[in-house]
């Protein structure tokens, strides 16, 4: 996630809501990955007793939707903090942006 405390310090004064974005991002992708164990277990309980149906697929889409909605918001956070010229240093270990 974060190559750094300073990384990730520096991307919060950068760009405050690029982080508000990017915490929340990472809590729906969690519960996105979350909630796909225990709707893939349903489906394959379901096909082991033999009352599948194929409308149980749907039972995946909020996980798929959930992460792929915290993907978006990790994105939305990155490029507000690229409209400001954020950059990391990984060998000095510093960040620099435009207004720093």
């Amino acid at each position: 996630m974060w190559l750094s405390e300073n990384q990730r310090l520096g991307f919060r004064q950068c760009a405050p809501w690029g982080y508000v974005f990017h915490v929340g991002a990472g809590w729906i992708t969690f519960a996105g990955i979350v909630s796909a164990v225990p709707m893939a277990g349903l489906i394959g309980y379901q096909s082991i007793v033999a009352t599948f149906s194929l409308r149980l697929l749907w039972l995946l889409v909020m996980p798929i939707a959930l992460i792929f909605a915290g993907w978006v918001g990790n994105s939305i956070a990155w490029s507000l903090a690229a409209r400001k010229g954020f950059e990391y240093d990984y060998e000095k270990d510093t960040c620099t942006w435009n207004g720093a």
